[in-house]
């Protein structure tokens, strides 16, 4: 085989080849004979050359995939899924506390209609009581008339004289 067939055969470059050959002249020293232009490696040199240059994996297509595409595909794709659960347990739980939520802002308005409620009866009961206030006092200022009227009937004998009738 040659250089130029053995760098066909792993898509490389003939002169790429070389230029390694060159650089490790050493361990390809007895492997290689030169026949016209070309240079022919023996068995040897072909493994040592093998180990740095592999024959290339063909490329597996899948229904029209590359399995190594495929691969990221599907790793891409498990992350994906995994942060689509999580966002949907959040959002559970978000909106799990929003019912809690409302039944709390529904409780608080129930309390505060109650407690409006409750205001207006304060307010109602403190009008009817400022109205006895104002009775009481009218009561008390007509007693104190008519103690003054009943002093004023005893200290001329008259009360006496009434009383006696």
């Amino acid at each position: 085989m040659t250089i130029t067939e053995f760098a066909r055969s792993r898509n490389e470059q003939a002169q790429t080849i070389s230029i390694y050959m060159k650089r490790h002249a050493a361990e390809f020293e007895g492997h290689t004979r030169k026949k016209g232009k070309s240079v022919e490696l023996d068995e040897k040199a072909i493994e040592i050359l093998d180990k740095v240059y592999p024959v290339p994996k063909p490329v597996q297509i899948i229904n029209g995939v590359d399995p190594d595409e495929h691969k990221r595909v599907q790793t891409e794709l498990e992350i994906l899924r995994k942060k689509y659960e999580a966002t949907l347990e959040t959002m559970s739980k978000l909106q799990t506390q929003v019912i809690e939520d409302q039944k709390l802002i529904a409780q608080a308005d129930a309390q505060k209609i109650l407690l409006e409620d409750k205001q207006k009866q304060l307010e109602e009961v403190k009008k009817e009581k400022d109205g006895q206030d104002i009775r009481i006092g009218e009561q008390n200022q007509k007693i104190a008339e008519l103690q003054l009227e009943n002093e004023r009937l005893k200290n001329r004998g008259l009360w006496a004289r009434l009383l006696n009738k």
